[in-house]
């Protein structure tokens, strides 16, 4: 028989959750459709190794939006968030740079490195708000971006005009510098301390497959920083239990709220009416009618393995084929007999909270990416990693801990044929060596390792060339007409289908943002029955 609903979503990741709870909040009949066993997508928790739980591909970490907290009383349905008190640069001489959500802080801390920095941080913050503000009216999806499809770049180019006449000429050629440079120019020409370019550029660049001199790359770092985010920004923290128990109470709101979530059902195809989307058919032989379909797979699963292409223009196609979205980030979880030691930090330090790298100068991140980018085994990974169980109990046994380690630019398959056990063990010993530089005795406590390069992703999580944000943050993916082609505002070229993945405005990661303002657009398109 078949099934009516108002909305049926493809997907129950962290922006598919969060878009069908704010739908069905809103008072619309809404189902979520999962082809796994569990929700979370890469974000989902698993227990690899006796006792030790941990987020298969995602991270710990979450710069989840304080509205979507408050909004979808999370709270209550079970999820405690851990805010991050600051992310560390470690050094080989014994000390660190750490950087602070109180930006005095931060400013303090560059200041025993740099005076001449530590106002030049201040600065350059001014200077990326600014941007920020120049640059929202072209990203695709903005509110106050133009309310076409396609878009119209004339109109939104119209409204950076009026903001240049606003603040001035110098705010307004300073803004395009920052869409023009490279992001290693850009820090070369703020900051003198090359610890300091690392710290900021390795942040900026996690999941990028570009490098820190790579043209137009200095937006990300303004993209880092949550700059592009609407209303206040998101704060980096962790979730109790992990990121899988983030969505966990995400799908205890959806249900509160009326909506339904379905694990164990593949979406085969995306079902057409007039040219328009109508419903979903299952693997099993279910039709699902719906007004709306709203997709959190990335643009290529969607058009790509949803559709008969005969339903779609050869135009459009090409695009989706084009779109940038090659895998540079891979992860190590890392299961330990007992806490790490780092000397250069106590046991007890709030910066356990916050995210720790190594890599001390910009070069360092151009070596790692030239390699990723001939597709060589890296001989120097770019590594970001945390150890939640330091303030977390539930994620390890009693006494142990665990690792996530975050491996930037590592190639999907390597020139020499894909990644095979006796190459990711290589990678993993060369990563634990890394470790073992700044943490005495680390290799002897090691128990077990766990290795996911892109290529894993991508087979594991339908995840598109293994990218985890779905796509590449570059800058053409970044502005209008982006982030998806002939797309805005999450509608896509085909009628009452809608698109919520990590890549859709305004950014990826951990934020659920794209699934919040997905929700906003859809539940305008449909005739409301409760506003929230």
């Amino acid at each position: 028989m078949t099934q009516q609903f108002d909305v049926a979503i493809v997907g129950a990741g962290l922006n598919g959750l969060t878009a069908a709870a704010y739908l069905a909040k809103a008072g619309h009949r809404v189902v979520v459709l999962e082809r796994s066993d569990r929700v979370g997508g890469a974000a989902a928790n698993r227990e690899v190794f006796p006792g030790f739980v941990y987020p298969t591909a995602g991270y710990a970490s979450a710069l989840l939006h304080p509205s979507i907290m408050r909004d979808l009383e999370l709270g209550r349905h079970g999820l405690v968030f851990f805010p991050a008190k600051g992310h560390v640069t470690l050094s080989r001489e014994g000390e660190y740079l750490a950087t602070y959500p109180d930006a005095a802080r931060t400013i303090r801390s560059i200041h025993a490195l740099s005076h001449r920095d530590a106002e030049a941080y201040n600065q350059m913050m001014v200077s990326l708000r600014r941007f920020a503000e120049f640059a929202k009216p072209l990203l695709a999806g903005d509110e106050n971006a133009p309310k076409k499809t396609p878009p119209d770049p004339a109109a939104a180019l119209q409204q950076v005009q009026r903001l240049a006449e606003q603040y001035g000429e110098d705010a307004a050629l300073s803004s395009i510098r920052w869409t023009v440079q490279s992001l290693g120019h850009a820090l070369d020409n703020w900051f003198e301390v090359p610890a300091l370019k690392a710290h900021l550029a390795g942040r900026a660049l996690l999941g990028a497959s570009l490098g820190p001199f790579s043209a137009t790359t200095a937006p990300l770092l303004s993209k880092a920083v949550g700059s592009f985010a609407p209303g206040p920004p998101a704060q980096m923290g962790y979730v109790r239990g992990g990121a899988g128990a983030l969505c966990e109470a995400l799908v205890k709101a959806v249900w509160s709220y009326g909506g339904d979530v379905r694990l164990e059902r593949q979406v085969t195809d995306i079902l057409l009416k007039d040219g328009k989307a109508s419903g979903l058919v299952l693997d099993r032989g279910e039709q699902i009618d719906a007004k709306k379909v709203v997709s959190s797979l990335d643009v290529k699963q969607t058009f790509l393995t949803l559709f008969d292409w005969k339903a779609l223009q050869k135009t459009f196609i090409d695009k989706v084929l084009n779109v940038k979205s090659r895998g540079a980030l891979g992860k190590i979880t890392i299961a330990l007999d007992s806490a790490p030691h780092f000397p250069a930090i106590p046991s007890g330090s709030p910066l356990w909270t916050g995210d720790w790298q190594m890599t001390s100068t910009l070069m360092d991140l151009e070596r790692a990416y030239d390699d990723w980018k001939n597709k060589v085994f890296p001989q120097q990974a770019h590594i970001v990693f945390n150890t939640p169980s330091m303030f977390d109990s539930t994620l390890a046994p009693p006494g142990k801990h665990v690792m996530l380690v975050f491996v930037q630019y590592l190639t999907d398959e390597l020139l020499t044929g894909p990644w095979d056990e006796e190459s990711k063990d290589k990678l993993c010993q060369n990563v634990i060596d890394q470790i073992a530089e700044f943490s005495p005795g680390f290799r002897d406590i090691v128990l077990h390792t766990d290795v996911q390069t892109p290529s894993d992703m991508e087979e594991m999580f339908g995840l598109s060339g293994g990218h985890i944000f779905h796509g590449e943050a570059a800058p053409e993916q970044l502005f209008l007409p982006s982030p998806y082609p002939d797309m805005v505002h999450h509608r896509s070229p085909i009628g009452n289908l809608y698109l919520c993945g990590s890549a859709s405005h305004p950014t990826g990661g951990l934020m659920g943002l794209a699934g919040q303002t997905a929700a906003q657009v859809v539940r305008g398109d449909l005739t409301p029955r409760r506003w929230l």
